[in-house]
């Protein structure tokens, strides 16, 4: 399975070999998709994207399960596991005039640290 992201902010899973859609495509964000993961159990698709959103889709069904909303724009996805496998972090960066990193969960949790904070400050 291949999974790329379009102009239009949409998503398309494709199977390797030949080469065909899986799913229609994945519509939802409204910003550049710059992050798209396969969890390791391969039942969902995780992306992240410049309108601020992380998206969880079902890749039985095309789905948009779970919508997760940032500070900023998503820079990263990391497939970081709990032991129970249900925990998902992702990192983004809030830019309107206030550099912070944003780091949340897929339960909802979001965490800002600001970026010029020295260790010191708490």
């Amino acid at each position: 399975m291949i999974v790329t992201a379009t102009v239009r902010h949409a998503i398309e899973v494709w199977q390797r070999q030949p080469g065909r859609l899986l799913l229609p495509p994945l519509q939802g964000h409204t910003g550049s998709v710059e992050q798209l993961r396969i969890t390791p159990d391969g039942t969902h698709l995780v992306s992240g994207s410049w309108d601020h959103t992380v998206r969880v889709w079902s890749l039985a069904t095309g789905e948009c399960q779970r919508v997760i909303r940032h500070g900023g724009w998503v820079l990263d996805l990391v497939m970081a596991l709990s032991a129970d496998g249900h925990t998902l972090f992702s990192i983004g960066l809030a830019v309107a005039g206030r550099n912070r990193i944003v780091v949340g969960t897929a339960t909802g949790h979001v965490i800002a640290f600001s970026l010029h904070r020295t260790a010191s400050d708490g």
